[in-house]
């Protein structure tokens, strides 16, 4: 929408203004640039602060997908200047969460690190859920990167868990695929299938057919990897339709790698070749080496293989420069990334504000039961005290999934000040009790008597049966993959 008034804009025309630029952010960068420069210009001149810091915040978004890093931290500056009392409430996690963007554009991962936790900081203060899942997807994409993978599964489980609960589904598929990513990485290839099925699901109203294509691409690699080669080549060329159709290059050149990857393990070498050519042919017109290395080490190998030895060579010569261009400008990032040497105590402040975050419980606020915990921040309690003696985990089941509820109240008297309990699924809670071995059945008897006691009818509920057991915490890690 066009905004020509130059008096003040009330909010509703700007969000309306702003909701446009959404509408193009993705598919036309360049069109939302011109417009929100455009909304920028008017409302500066209304001294409207909090309208102008709005717009302001959307533009660095813009610069982020126009892949001006630069301009978009500049603007973030012009941001940090503008902010009163009243206004850093409201934007500095919004804000944070710019920085460490444009920062991890640029490859300043540590820096990048940074401004994320203090994105979480200040949305865990202001409750601001959206900006708690976007640092956690942050920092599990930080740990990725620098091969700290268990601390990367753990954070986007995390974001995946909180993103489902308060219902913002395309940063729930967001953390899904960047998860499965990080089971890839792992070689944990089954356990990336039920990951991907759930980013699928939560992304199924997503208008962003990158990523369609992406959760494709990397059902195609997890099948392949766990011996399903037909299965593995028909989700890889779903990818490939998907992209070329809506014109993803970055995502048709990964999906052309992954189908040579398909015909490689097929022993077709010409075609594995012919998808690699393809895969370069795209990538030349957006990737400045990190891909086209990859590329042509792949097709040096290849060649090799072929007998086509002055084709090898050429391709890992080319390897080399793509390689040397590359570590030139990682060094001249990690020279510019001004928090490359706090690693450790960036890692440190990072997992403080998860566990932070993890007593900080959104169901607890609204139900006043401070001993409930989400599943994945209850799973993570759990991780955290598997190495102690005098405690169990007990599983409790019920015929009726409306009893739940009711039941969760029941046993919630039971609790002693270090226990916690969770909802794991529809009709089943989960509980850690600390209580001496020898009396662990005693704890069952006195938890089934209790439960099967419990007047059901007077909640409507006919007929229900319950069952409780103890339970191992590696049982739950399998249940919470297949969940």
């Amino acid at each position: 929408m066009e905004i020509k008034r130059t008096y003040r804009f009330e909010d509703a025309d700007l969000a309306q203004a702003l909701a446009a630029v959404d509408n193009i952010i993705t598919e036309r960068p360049v069109d939302a640039l011109e417009k929100v420069t455009q909304i920028v210009n008017q409302v500066r001149s209304t001294n409207h602060d909090h309208g102008y810091v709005q717009a302001l915040l959307k533009m660095a978004e813009v610069y982020w997908h126009t892949m001006d890093y630069h301009a978009g931290l500049k603007v973030c500056r012009r941001v940090e200047s503008l902010l009163t009392i009243e206004l850093e409430f409201e934007f500095c996690p919004e804000l944070y969460h710019r920085y460490a963007s444009l920062n991890w554009g640029l490859a300043r991962y540590r820096s990048a690190q940074h401004y994320w936790n203090q994105c979480l900081e200040k949305s865990i203060l202001s409750n601001q859920f959206k900006f708690q899942i976007e640092a956690l997807v942050g920092l599990g994409n930080v740990w990725r990167i620098t091969d700290s993978l268990h601390d990367a599964e753990s954070a986007l489980k995390f974001a995946l868990e909180l993103a489902v609960y308060c219902q913002f589904e395309w940063l729930g598929g967001k953390a899904a695929i960047l998860l499965s990513w990080t089971l890839f990485l792992q070689q944990r290839f089954t356990d990336m299938l039920p990951y991907l099925d759930r980013g699928s699901k939560l992304l199924q109203d997503c208008t962003d057919q990158t990523w369609h294509a992406e959760i494709h691409d990397f059902r195609g690699l997890a099948l392949l990897y766990s011996g399903d080669v037909e299965a593995a080549k028909s989700e890889v060329n779903l990818a490939l339709n998907i992209a070329t159709e809506h014109e993803l290059k970055w995502m048709s050149a990964h999906a052309s790698i992954s189908l040579s990857k398909v015909a490689k393990e097929t022993g077709e070498l010409e075609a594995a070749n012919q998808y690699l050519q393809q895969a370069e042919t795209m990538a030349l017109e957006f990737d400045e080496g990190e891909l086209l290395s990859q590329i042509c080490l792949e097709r040096a190998n290849i060649c090799e293989r072929l007998g086509v030895y002055l084709d090898a060579l050429n391709h890992y010569q080319r390897y080399r420069n793509y390689s040397v261009n590359l570590l030139r400008e990682q060094s001249a990032s990690k020279g510019r990334d001004q928090y490359l040497s706090s690693r450790g105590q960036l890692d440190a402040r990072s997992q403080r504000l998860i566990r932070r975050l993890n007593i900080t419980d959104h169901v607890a606020q609204i139900e006043h039961l401070p001993q409930f915990r989400l599943p994945q921040s209850w799973l993570h309690l759990v991780q955290l005290r598997r190495d102690q003696v005098d405690w169990a985990i007990v599983r409790v089941t019920f015929s009726e999934p409306s009893a739940t509820h009711f039941g969760l109240h029941v046993l919630y008297a039971l609790l002693q000040p270090d226990d916690r309990i969770t909802q794991w699924q529809q009709n089943q809670l989960l509980l850690t009790v600390q209580v001496a071995p020898d009396k662990h059945q005693k704890l069952l008897r006195h938890i089934q008597d209790l439960l099967s006691s419990y007047p059901w009818w007077l909640q409507g509920i006919e007929g229900c049966s319950v069952k409780a057991e103890l339970c191992l915490f590696d049982e739950l890690q399998q249940w919470e993959v297949q969940r």
